[in-house]
Parts: structure tokens; sequence; C-alpha cells
């Protein structure tokens, strides 16, 4: 039986649809990169932007066992850990308002600004059940922004393990928490655990955890230096989830971070490192060569590849959009649009070979510049003209970095990052060497089709991992089918996280828009810049 469009079906359907979700990585080639930013940032994400937090939960665990804490189980522990997250974040939004990246913020300041609230209700605004209705807590998580967010890097540092669910604190980890111990007096420290205990804390006795403050770390205590050391002592790290050591660039990466913060001519300037990176070629050949340099090199090469690959595949998208595409008309279509763009350019005609537009491609403008363009060329819609700065940006990069290829090649080998899928070493080898002495038009077209079928294949193993169907194409008798669109992006490498922790330390602050060392910051940067 044929059904017109509109009628509803009212009998199962064996062939029932799954929804569409979100997708941030289309092509399934950043883990490239992460993979390369996990190796030179170790013990920290996105998302742990608070470095006091990492000696406050190794404090809390070992304060648990020490008193022999029993939990039935798993969801009891993290309910008693919430509590205390949810305390300080009461404490926080009270007496330390504005304060940037502390769990539960939104929902304690809701709580805060409502003035008949004088006692706060610690154990309903905290405790996660089976019942408990999503967004009524402070955190919908169920083992808190410890679990979510900060369990990771503790795992990693060995600070923590986790065992059935349970959080344990290792013996290093005591060694944290007993920095920490030392940093708050023992009123504090018992008036903490009485609102845990009691499930109540009086608006005008918040003050009375100021010790637990999340953004002050007393320079030069006994934390303090526990977090230095932590961060720029020697990079081998031993992690407890299989007791392996890891050799990273942590160390290195920092202070040269620092350096970079300290020339921004704008405090807001943090985030171009990588490019600063980019553009002194990863200081190879010079006295600032460092593992971490070249790293932090290929991490750029990475992205701007990636960048330009979900560029053209964004192209795709906003093209099908407009209607459903034969893909044997849709890829010469843009080849053509793209070739027309290169010819307003450079002399590039049909019979024209790769290795003839790499000879003429722009030398003035960075290749760090193009995302920008692109971007702007994209809003736009205009195709040719996206097409080709996003495959001259390819090339551009290719020709770049085809003097360090082997520092590439060691460092990868060095960090197990080889054999990710869709690093930029792949593309350069596996595809565009073989193009080099064909037609350009050849190369563009492959090129096209490479990135559909990538994107095909991604979303198909997506789904079978469980993931939902996060396509932004489908294809359906070689008619490519619109889904949803996709803005290139690059990844984040965790560098705002190492920023706060420089405040938070009190290493770095900002003057009149601009880094400075703090005096306990030069004294730091000089000690270890001479190791």
């Amino acid at each position: 039986m044929a059904y017109t469009y509109g009628e509803t079906i009212a009998v199962p359907f064996w062939a029932e649809g799954r929804d569409f979700i979100g997708g941030r990585d289309p092509l399934g080639i950043q883990n490239s990169s992460v993979s390369i930013y996990s190796t030179l940032l170790p013990g920290l994400n996105n998302v742990t932007e608070r470095l006091r937090y990492y000696g406050f939960y190794c404090w809390l665990l070992t304060c648990m066992a020490e008193k022999r804490l029993t939990f039935k189980e798993p969801r009891e522990q993290h309910n008693f850990i919430r509590k205390a997250e949810y305390t300080l974040a009461l404490y926080m939004a009270l007496h330390e308002p504005g304060a940037g990246n502390i769990a539960g913020i939104d929902y304690a300041n809701k709580q805060v600004l409502d003035k008949t609230n004088k006692v706060f209700d610690i154990k309903k605004g905290a405790e996660k059940h089976p019942d408990t209705r999503k967004g009524s807590v402070y955190w919908d998580f169920g083992s808190g922004a410890l679990g979510q967010y900060y369990v990771g890097s503790l795992v990693l540092l060995g600070l923590l393990h986790v065992q059935d669910r349970y959080f344990f604190v290792t013996e290093e980890g005591k060694k944290m928490g007993a920095a920490f111990d030392r940093s708050i007096n023992k009123e504090e420290k018992d008036f903490l655990f009485s609102v845990i205990d009691q499930g109540l804390l009086q608006r005008k006795d918040a003050g009375k955890l100021s010790g637990f403050s999340l953004q002050s770390i007393k320079p030069e205590s006994e934390e303090w230096d526990y977090y230095i050391n932590l961060f720029l002592s020697a990079d081998t790290i031993k992690n407890t989830i299989d007791g392996l050591e890891q050799t990273t660039f942590r160390r290195d990466t920092w202070l040269m971070f620092i350096s970079y913060l300290l020339k921004c001519e704008n405090w807001e300037d943090w985030n171009s490192f990588p490019d600063h990176i980019y553009d002194n070629a990863g200081f190879i050949g010079t006295k600032k060569e460092k593992k971490a340099s070249i790293g932090w090199y290929y991490y750029c090469t990475n992205e701007l590849i990636h960048f330009a690959l979900e560029s053209i595949f964004s192209v795709i998208l906003k093209t099908i959009e407009q209607g459903p595409a034969h893909i044997n008309k849709l890829t010469p279509l843009l080849t053509r649009q793209c070739l027309k763009a290169f010819r307003n350019y450079y002399s590039i005609n049909e019979d024209s070979k790769t290795s003839d537009l790499l000879e003429n491609i722009d030398s003035e403008t960075l290749s760090t510049e193009y995302p920008m363009g692109i971007l702007d060329h994209l809003k736009k819609f205009n195709t040719g003209e996206t097409l080709a700065w996003s495959f001259e940006l390819i090339l551009k990069v290719y020709q770049e970095t085809l003097p360090y290829r082997e520092y590439f090649s060691r460092f990868t080998y060095e960090t197990d990052t080889r054999e990710k899928r869709g690093t930029a070493l792949e593309l350069f080898e596996e595809h565009i060497e073989i193009f080099l002495e064909k037609p350009v038009a050849l190369f563009i077209e492959r090129t096209i089709n490479k990135i559909i079928n990538d994107h095909l294949y991604v979303a198909y193993l997506k789904m079978g991992n469980g993931e939902g169907q996060v396509h932004k194409l489908l294809l359906e008798d070689n008619y490519l089918v619109h889904i949803a669109n996709i803005v290139p992006r690059f990844t984040t490498p965790r560098l705002g996280t190492v920023r706060n922790f420089l405040l938070d330390l009190n290493l770095v602050k900002i003057q009149n828009g601009k880094y400075k060392l703090t005096e306990e910051g030069k004294a730091i940067y000089d000690k270890y810049k001479q190791d």
C-alpha cells in the first residue's frame, strides 16, 4: 500500500528511524588533535578550570577515610561529595560573586538571589536519587562535578582511583590532601562537616567557610608548593589506571605559554598560542626548539588541515540544502566552481597539475590567517571562494611543513599518536602526494568524494557504537540528501585551563589589559626555565 505525505501509519513500523543528534566531529578526525594536546598537557582538561578543586577532593576523600565513613552504595558516597560541592558553591555565590568555573554556581546564585532564603537546604539542593527531577539540584550528573569533570585528571595524576563506582584517594593523593588540610583551620573544617551532616547552611554563617575559597591559594604555602611541583616538576607521571609511567611535555608547554602571555598585547589573545608556534615553525632549528614546541607545531598543522576539510564539507552541506543532488553531478559542479575561483587568482586551467597550483599559491598571507577568510566566504555562501581558500590552505600547509616532516614523524612515534585517524601526515602521504603530478581538477574532485565517504563511514560507525544518528547527509540511490549543516571549528587544547591555573596560583596577573609576572611568578619562571 502506498502512503501519501502527511498520512499517519497506525500500525507498528519495523523500520522505525532514530532521531538525528548533533555531532562535533563529522569527519572523525579531531581525535588526532586531541591525542596530541593530551600528551602536551596531561592532568587537566577543558572543564577542570579551578585548580583548588584538586586539593579539595583529595582532602575530602582523605577525611572521609580517616573518619571511617561507610556507604552502603556508591550513591551514598556521591551524595556526601555532592553536599560538599554545593556548600562551596553557595559560599562562593555569597562571598565571592563573579568567580567563574565554580561547580553548581548558577543554581547557587538563584538560591542566593532569593533574599527569603535565610537557611539553605543542602540536602534538598544536592542529593541525587533515581526520582530526582532534572534541573532540580545544583548538578545533574550523579557523582557531581568530581565524577563528571575532575576524576579523569585526578586518576591520571595518580591522586585518586575508582573501584566499583566508589572514589578512593591514593597515597599520593593523601599528600595533596594533607597539604590542603594545613591551609584550612580546624573551625572551618569542622563547620563544613557539620553543614554536610545537618544538611543546612545558615546564610549568615557561610562566611565561616572562607578558608575553602576556590580562587584563593596562599602563595608559598605547602598547598601552593604541591600544585607547583605537580605541574612544573619533571614530566613523568604514573597513573593509577594501568600503573604505567608516561613522559609528557607539560612543563615546557607551561613555560612557553607563560612566555607567550607576557608578549600578548591584549589579555584576550592567550588562545592564539598555537598560531604563534605555527607561525614560527615550532622554533625548529633555534635555541627555543623543544619537543613541546614541535608537538604544538604539529598540533596546529593538524588543526589547520582539519579546519579546511570541515570547510569543504560545510560547502557540500550548504549546497545540497537547496535540494538533493546526484553525487556524479555534485562533485564536478563543485570542482568547476573551485577552479573558476582559482583562475581569478592564479593562472590555473583544466590541464594544470596540482603541483602547478602548489607553486603559485599565495606566499604572503599566513596560513593561520586563512580560517577567518574561509569563514567570511562561507557566511556569504561564496561557494567557489570557500572551496578555493580551503584547498589552498591544505596545499599551503603541506608545502610549509614539508621540511619538518621528519620532526613530526619522530614526535608521533615517540608519543604514540602516529596511528590516529585523520592526521595531517596521513593526508599528506596517502592523498596529496598521490595527486601532485595529476590534474588539479582530479585532486579537488577526489578530495570532495573522500570527505563525503569519510563522513558516511564515521556516521555509520558511531551508530554501531550506540551514539545515535549523527549524519549530516544521507546517500540514497546516489543522491545526497541534506540533514544538517556544520560550522568548521578548532579543538580546545586546554590552554584556558592552564591560564586559569596560572592566575589561581598567582604566578601571573592581568594589569592594564596585559599579563604580568608576579614576584612569585618571576621566581618560579626563572627557576624552571633554567632546569
